[in-house]
């Protein structure tokens, strides 16, 4: 058995590895705050013939979610597509992360929307880039925005006249009438506005609902077409008018990631300040929306946002050759600027890019400004951790950390060299390598393609499954043979497993491993412990097979909903609520003490669980500093149980500072996940009871050492998401260890979120570690800890290498902080199975059955 060095080291280790690996993921995650030595350029010149801005009024129009086949066809959308066609106009593509708050940030800023994009498309941060409504405001002029919240969110205060999305509105909901008359009103206003956004969201709202092939769809577009002509019709001649869309979409609606169907817009322009006519430009070229805030800011004659990242459209403005050559090379300059702040001079020059404005005529000086401004946007994208080759070192990194730990852990618990191991990590790196491929392909897909293949994966795996549990002799038999490579597939591959697709499969998987325990322990050569005559019966009790079958069935929404787990109008009824997370808590202290081994201290568990039950109520009712003292102490009051071995009590008290952390609605979840692991844990302490002194401990062989941790993993993540109450990092309880205090620090409300996640984690391990053998105990804390360590590595190469869809990426950053809790929560379960317990072997995982 490991020495408490061993396992002291394990532990620091791990700790270790979130540290580093949380420091490398942030550099992914969390927005670089704009360069302070970036200033605000100067303004745009005026136009030489008149002295004035090219417009005192441009209009910005986005049909959300419109592509570009749908747009530019006569057929679906006659009136937009014969004004495309007729206008300038060219093919507009959004930023890898399509979604409508990275277009809304590339309008108002010119920067483009990237995986830190992502966190605020949930969370609706402002912007701290200078912002094209901000040097509207600064310039003295007038703006005017009414659809998308993102534009309230992102440019709060910024505008003068704002009218947003009403709130709480269904998808197919129609409010396209109330955004028209919130633009025809801005037409009426005195001082009329200089700049309007009207940014329709429900054409996007009923794609998602019906797919852009439906009926409903199309007919919703013609009306949407009609009415759009109406506002066009209505805006003054001297006005400039912007028609684009924030993103594309595939045929049902969805967009969020790179692929070129959900990237795809139209966009075209006429009016004030803007080549039309039979001088109209069918632009050639696919356009970045980085190039329309410099292009708004020049027909304002106003300063550019300062860190954008694209270069104004020229040859679209209605203006002399060399006013376009001025215009180009002055956003060439503030361009510049901001490449050296955000990278070097040195690196800058290193482009040599000094006389693009300095030979030729001006037709040549635009265009060697255009060519100059692609440089300069491509080295900033080099520049961070998001764009470098050496971005890729976080995951890599974490992953090489997580194989050292393990390799060392291994090591000394079972006497295995880098000769035996290293073939795995190969396998594993192989293993890896596919799931990426498969995480960036799957979702793009044409058409549904992405759904049937992954019905079809999840079918011939779970038929092997099946099949596996069916020749559990052989399979048994098998994975005592090879266990190393086995352990790839059995619990490998749900350490592999995409988040979104993890939750269902860990649930199900979890589900047929609970029946197949209930009914025979775990699966082993000799056949059941409790099979006569050919005749099968329960290894576990009648009741307990009932509850836990009970509890996994009502968990159901749990395994296959991203949120909405309590049944009927439950959670929007706190009384009845806090009644059934209190009963909760009385059903529970009761199993507790029913279960309890004998001469555990009755009056204590009654005791212990009054408590829990009292802090459910102390935490809505208690003065904040009384939350703030009792929480930690009833920790800490468990930890000294736990040490003391006093396992039941200790669970009690865990349980009641939890509760003055939680949701009414996840006390519920929580406990019947917890109950189901006692039982578990009882069945195979029965298991082994029964089998011991006949096969010599047969939950020590590795067929049952991985069952266990397949067991563990699959249902730790059932129990995550119930915590939760939800699969995404929005469902996190952001009021948690606030206890009504609004001035609550935010140390302590994440405090609160990780203490809340690791009892809950750590007392589902407990249940079932504890009621196994201890010379069993190291060996399931080890490949327990080992899973989760790859389950980490696993997340932060699935972040990095899909960190332009935005639906992975945000599944991917709700996982990981569930990924450190479970390898911070491995390793102190590890470290308490070496606590000394008398003379114990411990097999090696590759021996032969006893």
């Amino acid at each position: 058995m490991p020495s408490t060095r061993h396992a002291l080291v394990t532990v620091f280790g791990a700790l270790f590895i979130i540290g580093a690996t949380a420091y490398g993921t942030g550099q992914l995650i969390v927005p670089s705050p704009p360069p302070t030595a970036v200033s605000i350029p100067p303004a745009f010149a005026a136009s030489p013939k008149t002295g004035k801005p090219l417009s005192s009024m441009v209009w910005l129009i986005i049909v959300d979610g419109l592509r570009y086949d749908f747009g530019s066809d006569p057929e679906r959308m006659p009136h937009h597509a014969r004004r495309f066609h007729a206008s300038t106009h060219a093919e507009i593509w959004a930023s890898p992360v399509s979604m409508t708050s990275s277009a809304v940030l590339t309008y108002g800023t010119g920067q483009r929307g990237d995986i830190d994009q992502i966190v605020n498309n949930e969370t609706g941060t402002k912007t701290a880039y200078h912002h094209l409504l901000q040097s509207i405001r600064d310039a003295g002029l007038i703006s005017a925005v009414t659809g998308d919240h993102s534009w309230f969110q992102l440019y709060e205060g910024a505008m003068h006249h704002a009218h947003p999305d009403p709130e709480g509105v269904a998808l197919e909901v129609d409010y396209n009438d109330e955004i028209f008359a919130a633009a025809h009103g801005f037409l009426e206003l005195d001082p009329r506005p200089n700049f309007v956004v009207a940014h329709f969201v429900t054409p996007d709202h009923q794609a998602h609902a019906y797919g852009i092939t439906d009926d409903r769809y199309r007919v919703h577009m013609r009306d949407f077409d009609a009415a759009l002509e109406t506002l066009l019709e209505a805006i003054p001649d001297d006005a400039t008018v912007f028609v684009t869309s924030d993103h594309g979409a595939t045929d049902n609606g969805t967009h969020g990631t790179d692929s070129p169907i959900q990237r795809r817009s139209p966009i075209f322009a006429y009016g004030q300040g803007v080549v039309g006519g039979e001088r109209a430009l069918a632009d050639p070229r696919v356009l970045d929306q980085t190039v329309l805030p410099s292009t708004f800011a020049a027909l304002l004659g106003i300063p550019a946002p300062a860190a954008s990242r694209g270069h104004l459209l020229a040859d679209w403005l209605d203006t002399t050759p060399e006013h376009r050559a001025q215009l180009a090379c002055q956003d060439l300059a503030r361009l510049r600027v901001y490449a050296e702040a955000e990278t070097s001079a040195a690196a800058v020059a290193e482009l040599k890019i000094d006389g693009a404005c300095a030979a030729g005529d001006s037709a040549t000086q635009v265009l060697a400004a255009e060519s100059a401004a692609r440089d300069l946007d491509a080295l900033i994208s080099r520049s961070g951790v998001k764009g470098s080759p050496w971005g890729v070192m976080v995951p890599a990194g974490t992953l090489l950390l997580c194989m050292l730990l393990g390799l060392w852990t291994a090591r000394t618990l079972w006497g295995h060299g880098m000769r035996q191991l290293w073939p795995i990590g190969l396998a594993f790196a192989a293993l890896l390598s596919a799931t990426l491929a498969l995480l960036l392909h799957l979702e793009r897909l044409p058409g549904n393609w992405h759904v049937r293949l992954y019905i079809t994966i999840m079918g011939l795996g779970f038929a092997l499954l099946l099949v596996g549990l069916w020749r559990y002799r052989k399979t048994a038999a098998l994975l005592d043979r090879r266990p190393e490579w086995l352990a790839l597939v059995m619990p490998g591959l749900l350490v592999l497993t995409y988040t979104r697709t993890a939750q269902p499969v860990s649930y199900i998987v979890f589900a047929i491993l609970l029946v197949a325990t209930l009914v025979s322990g775990v699966p082993r050569v000799e056949g059941s412990p409790v099979a006569a005559k050919g005749r099968w019966r329960l290894l576990a009790k009648p009741w307990e097979a009932a509850i836990a079958v009970v509890l996994v069935a009502a968990l159901w929404r749990v395994g296959f909903k991203g949120q909405d787990y309590l049944y009927g109008t439950l959670e929007t009824q706190p009384t009845a609520l806090f009644v059934v997370a209190l009963v909760s808590i009385a059903a529970y202290a009761i199993f507790a003490w029913y279960t309890a081994p004998t001469g555990t201290s009755s009056s204590l568990t009654i005791v212990l669980g009054l408590v829990a039950g009292l802090s459910l109520w102390a935490r809505r009712a208690a003065p904040p500093w009384v939350c703030v003292t009792l929480w930690p102490l009833l920790f800490i009051l468990g930890a000294i149980l736990a040490l003391k071995r006093r396992r039941h009590h200790a669970e009690l008290a865990f349980i009641g500072s939890y509760t003055f952390v939680s949701r009414d609605a996840e006390l519920p979840l929580l406990l019947a996940t917890l109950a189901v692991a006692h039982i578990i844990g009882r069945v195979l302490a029965r298991y082994d009871a029964l089998t011991a002194s006949e096969l010599g401990r047969p939950l020590a062989r590795p067929s049952a050492v991985l069952w266990v941790i397949t067991l563990l993993l699959s249902w730790s993540f059932t129990q995550r998401v119930a915590v939760q109450l939800g699969l995404d990092f929005t469902y996190l309880d952001w009021g948690a260890a606030a206890f009504r205090d609004p001035e609550a620090p935010i140390w302590r409300i994440g405090l609160g979120i990780a203490a809340k996640h690791i009892v809950a984690r750590g007392l589902l391990i407990y249940a079932i570690l504890a009621a196994l053998p201890a010379p069993v105990r190291p060996m399931v804390g080890l490949g327990h800890l080992l899973a989760q360590l790859f389950r980490l590595a696993t997340l932060c190469f699935m972040l990095y290498f899909a960190r332009d869809s935005f639906w992975t990426a945000l599944r991917v950053m709700g996982d990981l902080p569930h990924a450190f809790v479970g390898v911070f929560v491995g390793a102190v379960a590890f470290a308490f199975t070496c606590r000394p317990r008398g003379p114990a072997t411990v097999a090696s995982p590759g021996a032969s059955p006893s």
